[in-house]
């Protein structure tokens, strides 16, 4: 059958006019619907992240790359690109990336026939699933903008989380890792059952707007950020974004008043450990006496180990600096020292020699022998080695010098025995055993003895108009002998009347015998110390016209020096 017959139509059944009319009508309503609501457009794609906000772990398990939702009776479907979640105290927190399928009219992007704005709400409905969103942001790529930031985080925990938590810590979601712990620092608190705890941790984090998320939170000094790990969970402010605690071990000595027992316990190695971390360590340790005898002084050299990524180094909650009490924690004793030196802890102990005196009961002076030990804390602070002692005008005290190897600090600028006792002349240290105690004035420093040579000198004394009784208690051969030293031996005594000087009514002076008093001129061999500069004994220059005492045992003397050679 030909296609347009004679009688003009299409295939036996429409005429060739009747078609053209018909067409044309169908071109006419196509004009008019496309006058009236514009083209239809073409198929685009666009790339949204949806905030799903606190969803179920059930829904957050469903949540794939690839998942597919379509507009029912409409054209248009949602594809999910990329996916980042966290976790958060009420549940999970996710975001999505969507590839949107709509239509583009007149250069406007459309999905379900609206506008895709940020805050529109969208429905994402699977056959296992349906969630609600809201656009954060349009854009054109596949991807979430997230990234990993490291933070320190500082905040207090229990003693069991402080325990509990260490490097290696993940938190998990879906599988996926969303925050790893890299380092854990612990310190005391001023509570016993809380710990200062400092924890760096890598976050999956994510960009919004120029500002890095974790979750919702920026992650900014100062914000809090909560880590919920599987076993403990930990509520941290942080403190630095990007790096790390910047360990260090910084070096002090510290001193701080303990009990006796404590300062007999201390000893150099013991180690101060909290939630398992050691964070102190003694290199070594020294006592001295205070004035309570059942409280010592302690000198304590230590290595902390502090953090460094701050503007100055911290021991947890402490800035370490000269002045800052530093704790220290064992199971059997702790004790608080405040910081006098910085950057060593070494006390630089060392073996001093200093010349002590003092005046002592006869008792004390006969008690002190040589190689005597003072101890504190168990250990030996000062020694014995010299001693001479000196009668004086009171025959129940005696002067003593006595020569003294002492421990001594020496890591300042001047050597100290204890604390506030710089060795100096002037300066008084304490001696202390079972049995006797004094405290002597330094006299000289790096000696044991007094200065100039030992030697023998035989003088010349005289005592001048004394009663007959007290003449005759002086006799050749007594002696002022101490702790078994003789420093004054008699060797002659010459008596003689008292001469006394009158003077007449007329003016007239004379020299007349007294009839009772005598002069006593002694000969004396004295153990002095000779110098350039002269003659000490009983430690002072000796020079004509001193008056001497001596300590004879029997009687103690006053006697004027007439002639240091003895003629």
């Amino acid at each position: 059958m030909p296609i347009i017959d004679d009688e003009g139509r299409v295939f036996g059944a429409v005429n060739v006019v009747d078609a053209l009319v018909v067409l044309l009508a169908i071109a006419v309503a196509l004009a008019g619907i496309a006058l009236v609501t514009g083209s239809i457009g073409g198929t685009e794609t666009r790339y949204v992240t949806l905030d799903l906000g606190t969803q179920p772990e059930f829904v957050v398990d469903r949540l794939t790359v690839g998942d597919t939702a379509s507009l029912e009776n409409q054209f248009g479907n949602l594809t999910i690109t990329d996916t980042y979640l966290t976790t958060s105290a009420s549940g999970t927190r996710a975001l999505v990336r969507v590839a949107v399928t709509g239509r583009e009219t007149e250069g406007t992007f459309t999905f379900g026939g609206e506008p895709l704005r940020l805050g529109r709400g969208i429905l994402f409905e699977t056959d296992t699933y349906s969630v609600n969103g809201t656009v954060r942001d349009v854009g054109n790529g596949t991807s979430l903008p997230t990234q990993e930031t490291t933070v320190v985080l500082r905040g207090t925990a229990p003693d069991d989380v402080a325990r509990n938590a260490e490097a290696g810590d993940e938190i998990r979601v879906s599988g996926e890792t969303v925050a790893s712990i890299e380092d854990v620092a612990a310190y005391d608190t001023g509570s016993p059952d809380r710990r200062s705890l400092y924890i760096v941790a890598t976050l999956q984090t994510f960009t919004s707007g120029g500002t890095v998320l974790f979750g919702n939170t920026p992650v900014e000094v100062g914000r809090r950020i909560s880590l919920p790990v599987t076993g403990y969970g930990f509520n941290g402010t942080v403190e630095r974004v990007g790096g790390g605690l910047d360990r260090r071990t910084n070096d002090v000595i510290v001193s701080g008043i303990v009990d006796a027992d404590t300062a007999i316990e201390m000893s150099a190695g013991d180690t101060y450990s909290v939630a398992g971390q050691r964070v102190a360590t003694i290199q070594n340790v020294t006592a001295y006496d205070t004035e309570n005898p059942d409280r010592k002084r302690v000198f304590v050299g230590l290595s902390v180990q502090t953090l460094g990524y701050g503007q100055q180094l911290r021991f947890g909650n402490l800035t370490i600096r000269d002045g800052a009490t530093v704790p220290f924690r064992t199971d059997s004793y702790d004790f608080e020292g405040t910081v006098v030196q910085d950057g060593t802890s070494d006390l630089q102990l060392r073996t001093e020699s200093v010349l002590v005196t003092d005046v002592v009961d006869v008792g004390v002076a006969d008690r002190i022998e040589e190689g005597d030990t003072y101890r504190v804390g168990g250990d030996p602070v000062a020694t014995v080695e010299s001693l001479v002692v000196y009668g004086t005008d009171d025959p129940d005290r005696k002067r003593i010098y006595v020569g003294l190897s002492v421990q001594a600090l020496g890591y300042g600028e001047v050597p100290q025995f204890g604390a506030d006792r710089p060795l100096r002349e002037g300066v008084t240290l304490p001696f202390r055993t079972l049995s006797y105690e004094f405290s002597g004035e330094i006299v000289r420093l790096g000696t044991l003895a007094g200065p100039g040579e030992a030697t023998e000198r035989t003088v010349t004394m005289k005592m001048e108009n004394v009663p007959p009784e007290r003449a005759e208690s002086v006799e050749e051969g007594l002696t002022e002998t101490n702790a078994g030293q003789t420093v004054a031996r008699v060797t002659d005594v010459e008596v003689e009347p008292a001469v006394i000087t009158l003077t007449s009514e007329s003016g007239d002076i004379f020299e007349r015998e007294h009839p009772v008093n005598k002069d006593v001129t002694l000969t004396v061999e004295l153990r002095v110390r000779e110098l350039d500069s002269g003659v000490r004994f009983k430690g002072r220059t000796l020079q004509e016209g001193n008056e001497v005492v001596l300590d004879l045992g029997t009687t103690t003397v006053r006697a004027n020096v007439t002639d240091l050679d003895g003629t």
